[in-house]
């Protein structure tokens, strides 16, 4: 049997799922379908809100696969889904309309979700075992929170289009993100980032310093490489030690990438400051902050997208 929960008031979706030839459930909230009635037999869930809502249907359905119409789509993308569904976990609609600015947020705070080229769509399959052992927080955006603690293994996109709801409340949203990157440890890896960046500064003036009687030249570059190996070694042992398989050639591919991306933060660091200086007459040290804090930003995407990646 397959549950469908359709979360707001629909009828032209609920009209369409009578096309489908499967055992089914179809569960909908008792306050906006009070007064509807047609040849579906459909299950009305008492609630006070969309939360309660969500939560009751999750725990009350039967179904072994769980379908999430959040929205609006083809009954021909709903057939492929779940048809999908027998050698997949989770199977989610991937639209042809999203915004990229709230995916690209989403895939940094929550590495999970980049296996997801839509991880904000609110049409998506998935089997009960994905969920049964979690403690699931009932939000609009179900399927992040679904990515972020579930239990899954296999995924399948089905590609369409869609119109999904949204109550665009992004202040409230946008905590709940952080709060769950934070259970996550998205946050600390942020800090620990920090932190070693610090620290190979402080190490990098150290060498300088130890080296300066052979030369300048001999000892800034001592002091900068030196400075970076050491940034990557505690990165690839302490930020991102989940990250990476630790033999050898992949550790040492890790590194060449990690020192082609810090040279081009040295770089961006540069053009920031001469660009600042030159164009609004800043001080050179006020300037070189802000090099220093896109550096930094450059050197956190690079190394979180691509040398660490997932």
């Amino acid at each position: 049997m397959i549950s469908i929960i359709l979360p707001y008031y629909n009828p032209k979706m609920l009209d369409r799922l009578k096309e489908l030839e499967v055992e089914k459930e179809i569960i909908v909230p008792e306050v906006a379908y009070k007064h509807y009635s047609n040849n579906i037999n459909i299950k009305k869930i008492k609630a006070e809100n969309f939360e309660e809502f969500i939560e009751k249907s999750f725990k009350n359905c039967n179904g072994d696969e769980i379908l999430f119409l959040g929205g609006e789509t083809e009954i021909e993308a709903v057939k492929k889904m779940i048809s999908k569904i027998k050698d997949a976990d989770i199977v989610y609609l991937n639209r042809k309309k999203r915004s990229l600015l709230a995916k690209f947020f989403i895939h940094l705070m929550l590495p999970k979700s980049r296996y997801f080229s839509d991880p904000l769509t609110q049409i998506f399959m998935i089997k009960k075992s994905v969920i049964e052992k979690i403690d699931m927080q009932p939000v609009e955006k179900l399927l992040i929170e679904i990515i972020a603690k579930g239990d899954y293994k296999r995924i399948r996109e089905v590609k369409h289009d869609a119109e999904v709801k949204f109550n665009k409340d992004y202040k409230n949203y946008s905590k709940y993100i952080f709060g769950l990157a934070w259970k996550q440890g998205e946050l600390f890896r942020f800090i620990k980032f920090g932190i070693v960046g610090g620290t190979s500064v402080i190490i990098n003036e150290l060498i300088l310093w130890a080296l300066l009687p052979f030369g300048v030249l001999f000892a800034g570059f001592m002091a900068i490489e030196g400075s970076i190996l050491f940034a990557f070694v505690a990165n690839d042992l302490w930020t991102f030690r989940d990250r990476g398989s630790k033999k050898p050639i992949p550790f040492i591919k890790r590194m060449v990438k990690y020192n082609m991306f810090s040279l081009v933060a040295l770089i961006i660091n540069l053009a920031v400051l001469l660009f600042l200086v030159k164009a609004f007459s800043i001080h050179p040290l006020l300037a070189n902050i802000a090099g220093m804090a896109c550096a930094f930003i450059w050197n956190f995407l690079s190394n979180n997208f691509i040398v660490w990646s997932i």
